[in-house]
């Protein structure tokens, strides 16, 4: 699948954070409130009128599961699996039909995707804990759901898939940073919601693939899943409009040995073409603390085309530090413009909290703690213009930098009403209004608890 690769070693050599910088000035170790703890979403029974796989002939599930789907035909209807079974052949689920995978373990060995959905197709397990569905053994292969369109020819749009309340498990294989473990490619009014992406070896979730004049992914959303130990960037959106990121809980992202990450990742493959217009990233949970590879994970990198386009990273938690610091919080590419990022919580940042580059920024109420250091302070203005910085709170009880520094041309710039010890200014029609440089103490981290909510 063509998608280029976010971070390369090098950028990431520039912002690994030395162990001996972190080891000088430590204070006495802060306490943690205790991570939130994942929520399991059970579904509801099937529908009475399901047809059961069980009844058809074949060799496996998988077999039985397309005998099913074939006698439905063009009609709507439920089929229904039940106690786990071997995937051997790759299962195909037509339009307005649902796939129910009850209580069991799915093992595909199929070198193709095992799972292709339909446009009108679900795939619902009964819960995380009950439906486990795992990575094909199959070497080279890292998909377990594609959207069939998207499979056949990434410039396909696909509609109205759903994908709920299942587990997706790695299996021991060799790792990449490319081919998702869900995908839904450019769909337009698709929901991926309630799963729980566990210790798979690439990508866990992602929306949107290649463009084209009109092709893009639209009206997604993904929402109230659990990622845990996912190998490569966690939650991705290459090229989609009215795409939102909602109340998801990501614990520990890398794995030893795999590549990069970082855990929600915005980017194009190619400028001009791939859109990102009205990109929503809101209210999830991030924590590194027992991550592999912490020295090798930026919380967030939004890296978007030109205009048009907007977004906002609003109300998220990411949680670092003693001794998992991680490199960036969140990392924006010049091309980043018209986007708000409010009410965000930092904490662990050892390198940068915020690299903002781009045109018209609205960068404000963000708290970040202990970040900044290793030649870094907390925030960097980076090619950036016509934004604003306001109320925002740097505070470092242990360990960073608490500043705001202007850099590389930036201008035309507001800091006002922050709550940082000191704002480095460069641009001549930049303006420092005021500042509260006086010592604060480190403000609350917001309650967040894993309960789903509505997002759509």
């Amino acid at each position: 699948m063509k998608r280029s690769v976010v971070f390369g070693r090098l950028i990431f050599a520039v912002l690994v954070v030395s162990a001996a910088l972190l080891a000088t000035s430590r204070k006495p170790a802060q306490t943690y409130p205790p991570r939130p703890q994942p929520y399991e979403i059970v579904s509801p029974p099937p529908a009475r009128n399901a047809v059961y796989a069980r009844r058809f002939p074949g060799a496996d599930i998988s077999e039985k599961i397309n005998a099913a789907d074939a006698f439905l035909g063009n009609r709507a209807g439920e089929i229904v699996a039940e106690g786990g079974g071997t995937i051997g052949t790759q299962i195909v689920i037509g339009s307005g039909h649902t796939l129910r995978l009850r209580e069991g373990t799915y093992a595909p060995s199929t070198a193709t995707v095992p799972i292709l959905l339909k446009s009108g197709a679900k795939l619902i397990g009964d819960g995380w804990s009950k439906t486990i569905i795992l990575e094909t053994t199959a070497p080279n292969q890292w998909g377990i759901v594609n959207a069939y369109g998207f499979n056949h020819n990434q410039l396909n749009i696909d509609n109205n898939i759903e994908i709920r309340n299942c587990q997706f498990r790695g299996v021991p294989k060799a790792f990449n940073s490319a081919p998702p473990a869900v995908i839904v490619g450019n769909c337009h009014n698709c929901l991926i919601d309630g799963n729980f992406i566990n210790g798979t070896h690439s990508i866990g979730v992602q929306v949107g693939a290649q463009s084209a004049a009109i092709v893009y992914a639209d009206h997604c959303v993904v929402s109230n899943n659990y990622f845990r130990r996912v190998a490569s960037q966690n939650l991705a959106m290459v090229n989609g409009k009215n795409i939102t990121f909602a109340h998801n809980l990501f614990l520990d992202p890398s794995q030893a040995g795999g590549p990069f990450v970082a855990v929600i990742d915005v980017e194009a493959n190619i400028c001009p073409g791939d859109a990102a217009d009205n990109i929503q990233i809101l209210d999830n949970y991030l924590d590194v603390r027992e991550a592999d590879q912490n020295q090798s994970i930026g919380f967030m990198a939004y890296q978007p085309c030109d205009e048009p386009g907007s977004g906002r990273i609003t109300g998220n938690i990411m949680i670092a530090g003693e001794p998992k610091y991680v490199s960036f919080g969140i990392q924006l590419s010049p091309r980043a413009h018209d986007l708000e990022t409010d009410h965000n919580y930092i904490k662990g940042a050892a390198n940068v909290a915020l690299i903002l580059t781009g045109l018209r920024l609205n960068v404000h109420d963000n708290v970040i703690v202990d970040s900044g250091g290793g030649g870094s302070v907390a925030i960097h203005v980076d090619t950036a213009f016509d934004s604003k910085l306001t109320g925002n709170t740097i505070v470092n009880p242990i360990y960073g930098i608490s500043q705001i520094a202007e850099r590389y041309g930036s201008d035309r710039n507001v800091f006002a009403g922050n709550y940082v010890g000191s704002v480095q200014v460069l641009g001549r029609s930049s303006r420092l209004i005021s500042n509260h440089n006086q010592p604060v103490p480190v403000p609350p981290r917001p309650r967040w608890s894993s309960a789903p909510q509505k997002t759509r």
